[in-house]
């Protein structure tokens, strides 16, 4: 990042199996941290005096799906609106890379000078 920061490119990959939609559902699927949060954390919330207890766990389920996938939409929305603001300032994502992989070095050495101590 110091040496030769990455560049924004005017064209994103028209690869599939490339696309930001598809690596997110295939990491989605495969990561088990998401079925365990789901198994530790949603049991805590139905309380089965109120109800059918799998009718409560589809209802968390479904507006933990809602609120999750409006973030990642207002994520999309802006990330996209910055490419587009960084394709007309490319010295500014330069440099900003570059700002980048020294705040990662610095804290790589915080790191290593706590881990002696």
């Amino acid at each position: 990042m110091l040496r030769s920061p990455a560049s924004v490119t005017a064209e994103p990959s028209r690869n599939r199996r490339a696309s930001p939609f598809a690596q997110g559902a295939v990491s989605n699927l495969l990561n088990p941290k998401v079925a365990l949060f789901f198994l530790a954390i949603l049991p805590q919330f139905i309380n089965p005096s109120l109800g059918n207890p799998g009718l409560q766990a589809a209802i968390l389920g479904l507006v933990s799906i809602a609120s999750g996938t409006a973030v990642n939409l207002c994520t999309a929305a802006l990330g996209g609106r910055a490419r587009h603001w960084l394709l007309a300032k490319p010295r500014f994502f330069q440099r900003f890379q570059q700002f980048s992989g020294a705040a990662l070095i610095g804290l790589g050495v915080k790191v290593a000078l706590e881990r002696a101590r």
